[in-house]
């Protein structure tokens, strides 16, 4: 008689099979949770020994949190437990770092600009530089920490470091998907816009960073 294995108690998972076992863990969008079911007991960690194990870690998340230098200006607000939204009181400028420093790996953000008139950037800072609230990033001494590619108000699709701003970036829009790509193997960060990679980049960084955004 064949005896299943993949969906059964016999020789597989707790009461579930791998393939179910894998499912369960796809439908996690936080890292720290998946860790947790990871490490429920010895058979569900051996997940981490699957071909697929890796594919669905890349689709997980970490948590996001924000340094928020200008409280009474910033609001930073939860929409479905991953997704962010992070608003303007007044009218002054505000720059948000995220608290993840970007370590070991590859590191991606993700943003979408509303009714920003054309006033606005996405980019990293320096871990070390602690920035205060209301300031130019291309302005001393900020200029210095921080890497940012802009709208058309912001430097029309430069990539600015030190005051230098480099063309061949689109001016990115509102309503479009703005994507921040760090690898600090390779000291690279690629800006994307709509899934179309930018050919501007910025490489030689060797150093801790954390993602920025800039609003005006």
């Amino acid at each position: 008689m064949t005896v299943p294995t993949q969906y059964n108690v016999i020789g597989g998972l707790p009461g579930l099979g791998l393939d179910i076992m894998l499912e369960l863990l796809s439908e996690f969008r936080l890292i720290s949770n998946a860790v947790q079911f990871l490490g429920i007991n010895k058979k569900t960690f051996q997940l981490k020994n699957h071909a697929l194990f890796f594919k669905i870690i890349e689709t997980l998340n970490y948590p996001v949190s924000v340094i928020n230098n200008d409280p009474p200006e910033i609001v930073f607000s939860d929409i479905d437990g991953v997704m962010k939204k992070i608003s303007k009181q007044n009218d002054r400028f505000v720059t948000i770092s995220l608290t993840q420093v970007l370590e070991n790996g590859i590191w991606t953000m993700e943003v979408e600009f509303n009714n920003s008139n054309d006033w606005a950037a996405i980019g990293i800072v320096r871990d070390t530089y602690e920035i205060p609230p209301n300031i130019y990033p291309n302005r001393n001494p900020h200029r210095d920490h921080m890497v940012l590619y802009g709208m058309h108000s912001f430097g029309n699709g430069k990539v600015f470091y030190k005051g230098n701003g480099t063309s061949g970036n689109i001016a990115f829009k509102d309503n479009q998907k703005i994507k921040a790509e760090f690898d600090s193997e390779k000291g690279t960060l690629i800006f994307s816009v709509d899934g179309v990679q930018q050919p501007v980049y910025v490489t030689g960084i060797d150093e801790k960073v954390r993602f920025i955004v800039w609003l005006n």
